[in-house]
């Protein structure tokens, strides 16, 4: 199971608890292969353990989702479920906000605003 499809815990009054998962459709990641922006949102979702689907967009067959979730060929773009993100460090943070697993940045401030002083240097 993937870190986005984590199942739920439902209370109903007076019932016992249900366990409900809810129906999950994998995040998409698309951009060009040898982009270093789409490679880094490609391994902040492995670190993460979420089951991402890579859609390069500049090989000489594209899958049929490059045209249809990012047809100006941005990269990197996250597509899940209709939701669109641009932006590999917008990308990332979104990816460590909304799944489980490790995260990718400090709990501690101090040490958060260090390592995001390496990305603008």
């Amino acid at each position: 199971t993937s870190a986005l499809a984590r199942p739920l815990t439902l209370h109903p009054a007076g019932g016992e608890p249900t366990l409900v998962v809810p129906i999950y459709s994998p995040p998409e990641i698309h951009g060009y292969v040898g982009c270093p922006f789409a490679w880094r949102v490609r391994l902040a979702a492995a670190e993460k353990g979420v089951e991402a689907a890579w859609i390069p967009c500049d090989v000489d067959d594209p899958d049929p989702r490059a045209a249809a979730h990012n047809p100006e060929e941005h990269s990197p773009l996250l597509w899940h479920d209709g939701f669109v993100l641009r932006e590999s460090e917008i990308i990332m943070l979104y990816l460590d906000e909304t799944c489980g697993g490790r995260a990718l940045l400090p709990s501690e401030p101090r040490e958060r605003a260090r390592l995001r002083l390496t990305s603008v240097r």
